[in-house]
């Protein structure tokens, strides 16, 4: 569960980023992304579920900037946003 609202919230980052609020923290959101990959990379070959050192950081950062974006929000664009995450997330359950 946990991992799962991790990924959630930095999906929900960088789809607010992406429709343009707090854009400016889309690399932040990226390098977490890119730590995420690597621990389902690692998870695979050890049965870990760590994040490295970058991946903590960058993900600490991400889900902090995500906090900022939500009080730029107004909840329609949260809703929107949220609605979108959970579009996405069952369209890769589905294929």
């Amino acid at each position: 569960n946990e991992w799962n609202s991790i990924a959630g919230g930095i999906n929900h980052a960088w789809t607010l980023a992406d429709q343009g609020i707090g854009a400016e923290a889309a690399p932040v959101i990226d390098a977490a992304e890119a730590g995420m990959r690597r621990v389902q990379e690692r998870y695979r070959k050890t049965k870990s579920l760590t994040l490295d050192a970058q991946g903590l950081v960058d993900v600490r950062d991400a889900l902090y900037l995500w906090g900022r974006q939500l009080r730029m929000c107004t909840v329609g664009e949260v809703d929107r946003a949220t609605r979108l995450v959970h579009s996405k997330y069952w369209e890769r359950q589905a294929s």
